[in-house]
């Protein structure tokens, strides 16, 4: 399923629930390649975007990100069924090949919490993955 939303403030919301990626379906969906996917997201949702702007509203992104409005950010909410290997909050955390992992996803990763015994959240500056 695909969602789109547009408020009053300016803010715009895409949702999508993403069943296969490569030859991953469903199951086993790498970060690296989850990463790629996201990338070619972000790209195509801009262009839907600035096919539905007027030129006054473009012209007001360029004011606003002088110019730059294609690298304007984009924040990702990742909601995963589950992530392997299962482990605490903190673990995920460790400097080293986990965290630079998730990395590519939420960019750089600020805190991670065990919600429950089950469910982590990590929160990066691009991003939050539960």
């Amino acid at each position: 399923d695909n969602l789109a939303r547009l408020l009053l403030d300016g803010t715009i919301a895409y949702g999508l629930m993403v069943e296969s990626v490569m030859d991953r379906i469903l199951e086993n969906i790498s970060l690296d390649n989850l990463a790629r996917l996201l990338v070619d997201i972000h790209i195509d949702s801009s262009k839907i975007m600035d096919s539905l702007l007027s030129n006054h509203q473009r012209d007001l992104l360029d004011m606003v990100f002088l110019g730059n409005t294609e690298s304007r950010d984009k924040v990702n909410v990742l909601i995963a069924d589950r992530v392997t290997p299962k482990q605490s909050a903190e673990k995920y955390m460790d400097k080293d090949a986990f965290e630079n992992e998730i990395r590519q996803v939420l960019g750089d990763t600020y805190e991670a919490f065990d919600l429950s015994e089950d469910d982590v959240v990590i929160i990066g500056s691009h991003g939050i993955l539960i």
